[in-house]
């Protein structure tokens, strides 16, 4: 561009500039700066010699992007506990730089989207200590800085997955939708996605929130760099570069290495064994956000553990103070109608959970079977307020077992009735459906004594059952010999035993049928006395364990008949999945049976009911979170 070129311009953008809104006048700026530092020469020489500008719209920063650890904590929920986790889940396979500008009395969802590039400069990953593992430095390209009093910021996200697209005039539009970004809240909208698309092509990562102190003084996630941007690449690699932390897009989970054959623990089951065979996610979310929204910390950083002056919501570890809650995209959502009065959703009600997560639907479901660190599985971040901290939107653990009780038949299958704790096999089984029935109903039916040859098929027989509640009355039948005298009398048949049906000498004076059946009626009353069947198809057993967050140590509860159990204060937090947090699972008793088939969704407070298994969780830097479960 010649410096006539340049004038012609400069008078263009003045008769036009009352139509201007205030961002985009940097191009007035920049046709300044191309007034003071053009002539016809296309490419002018950098103040100090160090190289040339590649554009006299653009100026560069150097950065620092760190990798995290995984947030974790050792056997209990606590925060500010590191692990690195696998190499797999630090391998970088592309970069954007997105700059974006907003006034100081801006929020940061206000400020908006300049220009975004793919980062092509990546040095060495080096590794580091602390809560960061490795670190890279690099000098990006940005918007030169203009007289506009409005500041830069940088967002930084690696392994995009496709989330969005960066066009060539440095614009965003997202992968799904191919809406255009225009401010960093649309980042902070949740959309639909998968883990998949999360970690087809690396782990999705972009800014974390820091805080300046653990009292949270101050919390932010994009960047400063309006000190850090240098007219030239050679000035911007002699200061010290903008540190900019980065978080992964997904919460880790893992199964401890299971203790073998264990014995059970509850008084009524001395002897049982039980052995934990496969694992699996539940309850897991539908949607996310491409960077974490910690809208309401200045609320939160308030809320202290017990008696302490340190909130649980921010790391007390420097460098960074890591934040340790977030705002999903249904952090406020609740079933239609809940009461939490711990009954099994309706089937309604299921329906909205699972538009909202991903629900396992059968036993089928849960095939995972390694264990331990190097065996994850990843999930969404799934947060909620207390009002909603109950079942229907905690995400998980649903354990498989094989659970070998005293009596169970050859291939281990074993039952148990309604919310008894007698254990049965097949044949004790039957015998007790045929006891469950009253005096009264056998006299009607003439089921007496074992000459009426009562056989009973349970409603599992069938070929292909499996594991779950059965009841007698859909899919159960009692069949038997029946004996009837004609009693001249009352001019009518009456049942009698057989003996009395064998005195009977008149033989147009009684009758004999084999294998009459029970009507439904009668085998509705036997299931009302015995409660629901639950078989437990070659000894499968599955319980199930709520993934704490802050857990035990940080939000303590005691056990309330209060409807309203928790409060924001002392309890938020308690369970969840943090993205970049590692929740580490470990099954340290188990106390009885657990459910035939895999435990319902309640709609219940996520404590008031003690779990069948006892777990240890342990939160991974990735953080890390452990627990322990008892089941």
């Amino acid at each position: 561009m010649t410096f006539e070129d340049v004038i012609l311009l400069y008078i263009y953008l003045l008769t036009n500039l009352f139509f201007m809104k205030k961002k985009y006048l940097f191009s007035l700026a920049i046709v300044g700066l191309l007034l003071g530092a053009c002539s016809n020469d296309d490419i002018s020489e950098s103040p100090n010699g160090g190289g040339t500008t590649t554009s006299p719209d653009e100026g560069f920063v150097a950065v620092s992007i760190n990798l995290p650890m995984v947030s974790g904590a050792s056997f209990r929920a606590q925060n500010d506990q590191f692990a690195d986790g696998m190499d797999s889940e630090y391998e970088v396979k592309d970069a954007a730089f997105l700059v974006f500008e907003k006034g100081d009395a801006e929020e940061e969802s206000q400020a908006v989207l300049l220009k975004a590039y793919d980062i092509s400069d990546l040095k060495p990953w080096e590794p580091q200590g602390g809560n960061v593992t490795t670190y890279a430095n690099m000098v990006q390209e940005v918007p030169a800085l203009t007289d506009i009093k409005d500041k830069r910021y940088a967002l930084v996200v690696l392994n995009k997955n496709g989330r969005f697209t960066i066009n060539a005039d440095g614009s965003v539009e997202f992968g799904d939708t191919q809406q255009k970004a225009m401010t960093f809240g649309d980042f902070l909208t949740a959309s639909a996605m998968n883990v998949a698309d999360m970690t087809g092509d690396g782990f999705y990562m972009a800014n974390a929130p820091i805080s300046s102190d653990a009292a949270g003084t101050k919390v932010t996630t994009l960047v400063p760099i309006e000190d850090k941007i240098k007219p030239t690449k050679a000035e911007a690699e002699k200061v010290e570069a903008a540190d900019i932390y980065v978080e992964r897009g997904m919460a880790k989970v893992t199964l401890a290495e299971p203790r073998g054959e264990m014995d059970v623990t509850g008084e009524s089951y001395q002897g049982d064994k039980v052995t934990m065979t496969a694992w699996a996610l539940d309850v897991t979310n539908k949607t996310s956000k491409l960077v974490r929204d910690v809208t309401g910390i200045d609320t939160w950083k308030d809320y202290l553990v017990g008696s302490a002056t340190q909130t649980r919501f921010i790391g007390t570890v420097a460098d960074p103070y890591r934040v340790y809650w977030g705002v999903d995209g249904n952090y406020a959502w609740s079933v239609t109608a809940s009461v939490k009065g711990g009954q099994e959703l309706t089937d309604a009600q299921l329906t909205e959970v699972k538009e909202k997560f991903n629900v396992l639907e059968d036993n089928a479901g849960v095939t995972f079977t390694q264990f331990g660190p190097e065996a994850p599985q990843y999930c969404l971040e799934n947060t909620f307020d207390t009002d909603n901290q109950a079942e229907y939107a905690t995400t998980r653990v649903i354990f498989k077992a094989t659970y070998v009780p005293g009596n169970a038949d050859k291939d281990g299958t074993f039952y148990q009735l309604g919310t008894t704790a007698s254990i049965y096999n097949t044949e004790m089984l039957k015998e007790k459906v045929l006891e469950s029935m009253s005096d009264a109903e056998r006299r009607e039916l003439g089921i007496f004594d074992k000459h009426n040859a009562a056989k009973v098929t349970l409603p599992t027989e069938e070929e292909g059952k499996a594991g779950g509640k059965y009841a007698m009355a859909e899919g159960g039948t009692i069949t038997y010999t029946k004996y009837e005298r004609f009693d001249t009398q009352k001019d009518k048949w009456e049942v009698v035993t057989k003996e009395t049906y064998e005195k009977e000498e008149n033989t147009g004076n009684k009758r004999m049928e084999e294998g009459v059946e029970v009507a439904s009626d009668y085998l509705k009353s036997i299931d009302r006395r015995m409660g629901a069947i639950k078989y437990f198809k070659a000894g499968e057993s599955y319980y199930k364990a709520l993934i704490k967050h802050f857990g035990d140590d940080l939000t303590p509860y005691a056990i309330s008949g209060e409807q309203k159990i928790y409060t924001e204060a002392k309890h938020l937090g308690r369970y969840g999945v943090l993205r970049n947090n590692w929740y580490e699972l470990s099954v340290t008793s188990v106390s009885s049976p657990g459910d035939p088939e895999i435990t319902p969704i309640e709609d219940e407070w996520d404590d008031p009911k003690e779990a069948f298994v006892k777990i240890q969780v342990n939160i991974l830097s990735w953080a890390k979170r452990q627990q322990n479960v008892d089941l």
